[in-house]
């Protein structure tokens, strides 16, 4: 209450805030850089490859947080995938509160395989239609042969499931 007090007494209100900290760089560089940073501290602290030397394991991710930012794709690489994901995760959320109807009945243990392959492909959406707007990612192969390329792979995996989905009995 006390901080919304504050930005409707300046004259900002949320909207302004989130304005102000977009032009500032919040969202480009300060969150990305948190997000790197708190991922390899974590790898590295998980995988504890300098032992329990928390110092280092900081100054390394400190390090690669802050490398990662020199260019702009990172930035640019997070301005495109994160609305993609809000995306994603709003269908895979949709197809799992019209599931959730049929989840509790033995009958229906298909939904759960239909949810999975709706988040399989909500993700397989989301890192090639961010990935595209990059050069490195080779538009041009995927504007002229990712239709064949992904009808290749729907047919493989259908293959696949036939073959090896075959042998289990219900």
């Amino acid at each position: 209450m006390a901080i919304e007090s504050i930005l409707l007494y300046s004259g900002l209100g949320i909207t302004g805030l989130l304005n102000d900290w977009a032009q500032s760089g919040v969202f480009s560089y300060v969150l990305p850089f948190l997000l790197i940073f708190a991922f390899v501290y974590g790898l590295l602290a998980k995988i504890k490859v300098f032992g329990e030397n928390k110092g280092v394991n900081a100054i390394i991710a400190l390090a690669i947080g802050g490398l990662s930012l020199v260019n702009d794709y990172v930035p640019r690489f997070f301005e495109s995938i994160i609305p993609n994901l809000g995306i994603a995760i709003s269908i895979l959320l949709a197809a799992i509160i019209l599931g959730g109807l049929f989840l509790d009945d033995d009958k229906f243990s298909w939904v759960k395989k239909v949810i999975w392959a709706v988040g399989a492909i909500a993700f397989l959406a989301v890192v090639f239609s961010s990935l595209s707007d990059f050069t490195f990612s080779g538009n041009f192969f995927w504007y002229e042969y990712g239709s064949t390329l992904i009808t290749l792979v729907l047919l493989v995996g259908a293959i696949a499931f036939v073959i090896f989905g075959a042998g289990k009995k219900p």
